[in-house]
Order: C-alpha cells, then structure tokens, then sequence
C-alpha cells in the first residue's frame, strides 16, 4: 500500500523550496555577487526544474521500486549502501546548519535574556517525534500547515512592500562571472531540499496529473523565493550584506510596521513552524540512509539520537557559527551538488536498463 498522496509530496516539497532560503542565505549570496545574486538564484533554480523533472521521470516509469531497488539494479547493494553514507553526511550537516541558522534567528530576535535551551529541546522533541513516525506523518503534517505558512509568509511580503526601490536593484550584471560562479558554487547547501523526492519512489500514490501538480508546485514555490529576493535586495541594497536575518529584518527595518512588536512574532512562528517541519525531513532521510548504510535493523529511534547528539553540541560545546558558514560554503555545498548529480545519474541508468529489460522480457519478444 502506497503511503503518501500526491498533496503530501508537493507541501514536502513546497516547504523543503522556501524553508531555509529566506534567513542567512541572502545576505551570504549578496556577499558573493551582490545584486547579481538574482541571476544566481535564477540559474540554482533552473537546475531543479531539470532535476525535479529527472526524479519525475524516474517516478513514473518505476511506481513500484524505491530508491534503494532502482540504484542497487546497477551498483549493486553494497554500492548502495556507500552511497547512503554519503547522503546521511549530507542530511548531518544540512540539519545541523538549518538547526543553527534558526538558534541564531530566535536569540536575535528576543527582546529579553535568551536560554538556548529553550529553543533547541522543545524544538529536538518535536523533530524527534515527526521522524520518528516515520515519511507519512511528516507529510500529513506538512499538508496540514503548508497553507498557513505561505499565507503567512505572504502577508509578512506584503507588509514590507512601503520600503520597496527597484532602482535598488540596479545596475545589473555588473558584477564577475567568477564572482557567480563563485556564489553558485558556495550554496548548493541551501539547495537541493528537493531530494525529499528521492525517498518517495515507491511510496507516492501514482494519481493522474501528478507530474503536473508537482510542477505547478515546484514553480509557485521558486516565483515566491525570487520575488523574496528581489524585495530584499530593492529594499536594503548595498546594506544587504549585513542583515543577516532576511525574513526578520524585513519587518522590523520598515518603519511603519517596526513599532508593532506583533508582527515580528507573527514573522517568528511561521518561520519556526516551516523550520521545524524541514528539520524533521531531513532527520527521517538522516535516519533512514544510515539504516540503509549500515544494513541494520530498522528503528526510527535513530532519529532521537541523532537530535540528541546535536542537542550535546549546542549546550555543551560553543561553536563560531561565522566558522561552521566558512565551512559549509566551502566544503559541504559542492558536496552537496556531486551527490545529487550522482544520484541523479544512477536513476537515470538504472531506469534505461530497466526498461530494456522489460521490453526483452515482454510477450512480443518470445
């Protein structure tokens, strides 16, 4: 029995487009390219309507096979299970920086004294639970709020638009091509949160039109970052680069809506409601690729475990977030981006093979 509908894929997918791209990220990619950061978005963004498009594909012509059975049919099992190790180091360090990134924004947000602790064990419960019950639940839950989200997110757009200067935006493309190349290459970590399609081969009630509503979706969630973007940069120009919490700063650097400390905490729950819900895909692909590395029997208590080393990290040992970013943008983003092409790759082979292999072994041909 399949275990997720088509609605549930495209909230995960919707949430997984917009959930960590609207803090730090601008202002890191306003550092790189400046206003030109907006081609950079552009050209990431085409990137996963191909890819997205790819993944669909391989849905489609293998309803019945997950990932581990389309990928083994040519690297073999053991293959496979490397190439879950690699994907569970990729959801580590994904999660630990979505989880740091929200730490960050909660205590630069408090008006009052900050106790970490507050934020990060509620927040690991709630994850831990999520994961735990496993890709369904995660999905249902996301079907339940993704609404309320971008509405949310809408009206904190639309408060904003009173500071907006499009000549803010201008000139552009002034900026150098190894300058781009350079921003493109340091945050793919920020990307590729549609790899929740990966783990829902096999588990997607295949349903007319599915590949159309997982576009339209795909689409409305990238116009919607883009035009968060283009906001932010006609709004703060050549201060982008030091208001480091985008969403937030939005609103408290527009005067007319800064004295009114409700809408900050309005901007503050939905931001951490979409935050916690990517938190906990990321803990179930974390948790489920290490069970598939390691060849052990399955046990979502992973998932509290994983939450409770990170929990140690955060309280027990101080980290330089500006360290952990450095870090990050130079090493794990294009780490990011060669596993994605690899799986990518290996679906692609491996749903040609298959396909042959069926017409070899069709009536017609006996």
């Amino acid at each position: 029995m399949k275990s997720l509908t088509i609605g549930q894929v495209c909230a995960m997918l919707a949430i997984g487009v917009v959930s960590n791209k609207l803090l730090l990220l601008p202002s890191i990619m306003y550092q790189y390219a400046g206003q030109d950061a907006l081609f950079v978005i552009l050209f990431k963004f085409l990137l996963a309507i191909l890819f997205v498009g790819l993944i669909m594909y391989v849905l489609v012509k293998n309803p019945d096979k997950n990932l581990r059975e389309i990928v083994s049919s040519v690297i073999g099992d053991i293959g496979y299970r490397v190439l879950a190790f690699f994907i569970f180091i990729m959801y580590l360090v994904k999660c630990f920086t979505l989880l740091m990134e929200s730490e960050l924004f909660l205590s630069s947000t408090m008006y009052e004294e900050y106790n970490k602790i507050l934020f990060i064990v509620p927040t690991i419960f709630i994850v831990g639970y999520l994961a735990y019950k496993g890709l369904r639940t995660v999905g249902r839950t996301c079907e339940a709020l993704v609404k309320v989200i971008f509405i949310g997110l809408f009206i904190t757009f639309l408060l904003s638009l009173s500071e907006l200067d499009p000549s803010n935006i201008l000139p552009l493309g002034t900026t150098p091509l190894s300058s781009m190349i350079d921003a493109l290459n340091a945050c793919f970590l920020w990307y590729g949160n549609y790899f929740i399609l990966f783990f829902c081969l096999g588990d997607v009630k295949f349903s007319k039109g599915m590949v159309k509503k997982v576009y339209l979706t795909l689409i409305f969630s990238i116009m919607f970052v883009l035009a968060f973007f283009f906001l932010y940069y006609a709004n703060f120009e050549y201060t982008s680069i030091f208001h480091k919490f985008a969403i937030s700063d939005i609103t408290q650097f527009t005067p007319e809506i800064a004295s009114f400390t409700k809408v900050d905490w309005f901007t503050i729950i939905i931001w951490m409601i979409t935050s916690v819900l990517q938190c906990a895909i990321q803990v179930y692909i974390m948790q489920r690729s290490f069970i598939e590395a390691f060849n052990i029997r399955k046990s979502q208590l992973f998932s509290f475990i994983f939450l409770a080393v990170y929990t140690l990290i955060y309280i027990l040992l101080p980290f330089n977030s500006s360290e952990v970013i450095n870090f990050v943008t130079r090493y794990a983003s294009p780490y990011v981006l060669i596993v994605g092409i690899i799986i990518i790759a290996l679906l692609l082979i491996a749903t040609i093979r298959l396909k042959r292999l069926k017409k070899k072994e069709s009536p017609n041909n006996v």
